[in-house]
């Protein structure tokens, strides 16, 4: 709502507002007519008028950032200062200043919108006396005589000003991605801006070396580079509404389009061997593994199956490893998965026989 301070009498000094300011002020010289006949020379009386002292805007494109402030101050025993200001929220502050060097002091606190301030001077209205009153001639003191100003003259001191605040940074929403984590694909990145005040002015964004922009409320951009080492990729975006004011936001997604690379060591497929095999399981992942896993089925001679898993990796050169030793005669056949954070997944099959019993002639 609005606010109002008033103190008569006493001069307040202008520094208190900020270094940009903006004064407002005029002095005028007038005819005036004198009753006296007899041809004498017009006189002219000065209007000192008002003094108005207020803020230069503090944002950009006309726009004030912060809430708007004034002090007007009277200067002239002939006249009154008058003011009306009319707030976003509707609510009106008018008054009066009708004696020399009263001020009034003025700050805005009905928040965003638009502010209207309206200052004009008026003549001094002298009641006249009642008809009922006795004439004394002798004890009557005389009346005081006001200079007579134009309408037309009063008329150049009305002035009207438009102040527009908008404080509040604009809003910016993620359309897509929808949050953040891993994809195993380019990831299009959609973005709203909204601005309930001076409206936006431009929308950015990127990530890395990249850069797009929009001048309206709405861009879209695709990230197309992917992570290393499990590093994410950051995404920025920056909206700017007309008063200057920013909002940025970040987020951090990871791209993994690659799947993890398996090996399987110490035995070709489909061999037969007639000693102790050692096999050695790896995984090599660029990002972050998800999961790893080792199924081996082991038949005997005769035909009895027996699964088990290996689950005992350990980090070597960059990736993972884990081994399996054979020993007993029959088929192994071995199902090798694993998949990253992104949900890549790879596969790899084996089969060997061990088959180290002589034959019976």
């Amino acid at each position: 709502m609005c606010r109002k301070i008033r103190a008569t009498m006493i001069v307040l000094t202008f520094a208190v507002l900020c270094c940009c300011q903006k004064v407002y002020t005029r002095t005028w010289g007038v005819l005036m007519t004198l009753a006296a006949e007899g041809g004498e020379e017009p006189e002219y009386t000065e209007i000192k008028g008002y003094r108005l002292l207020y803020d230069e805007p503090d944002g950009e494109n006309g726009f004030y950032k912060s809430m708007p402030r004034f002090e007007l101050s009277h200067q002239d025993e002939g006249l009154i200062t008058k003011y009306r200001i009319i707030c976003p929220d509707g609510e009106v502050a008018e008054g009066q200043l009708d004696t020399e060097n009263e001020n009034l002091f003025w700050e805005g606190t009905a928040g965003d919108g638009t502010y209207h301030l309206s200052v004009w001077l008026e003549k001094i209205q002298i009641p006249e006396k009642p008809d009922t009153e006795p004439e004394d001639s002798d004890n009557e003191e005389p009346e005081e005589e006001l200079p007579e100003f134009s309408e037309e003259e009063l008329k150049t001191w009305e002035k009207n000003f438009v102040w527009q605040v908008d404080s509040t940074p604009p809003k910016i929403q993620f359309l897509s991605p929808a949050g953040e984590g891993w994809f195993r694909q380019a990831v299009l990145v959609e973005v709203k801006a909204e601005d309930e005040g001076s409206g936006i002015a431009g929308l950015h964004g990127g990530y890395g070396e990249k850069y797009f922009e929009n001048g309206g409320g709405q861009l879209r951009f695709k990230v197309e580079s992917a992570s290393t080492a499990g590093k994410p990729i950051r995404i920025w975006v920056r909206a700017k509404d007309q008063a200057g004011n920013i909002t940025e936001e970040e987020r951090a997604i990871y791209i993994d389009m690659t799947a993890p690379v398996l090996d399987i060591s110490g035995a070709d497929n489909y061999l037969i061997s007639g000693r102790n095999l050692e096999l050695t399981f790896t995984v090599q992942e660029e990002n972050r593994c998800g999961s790893m896993e080792v199924v081996m089925e082991q038949e005997n001679p005769e035909g009895v199956k027996n699964e088990e898993r290996l689950s005992q990796w350990q980090a070597a050169n960059g990736g993972y490893v884990t081994g399996a030793r054979l020993e007993q005669d029959g088929i192994y056949r071995f199902k090798f998965m694993a998949s990253d954070e992104a949900g890549n997944k790879t596969e790899l099959y084996r089969q060997v026989i061990l088959d180290k019993t002589n034959p019976i002639i």
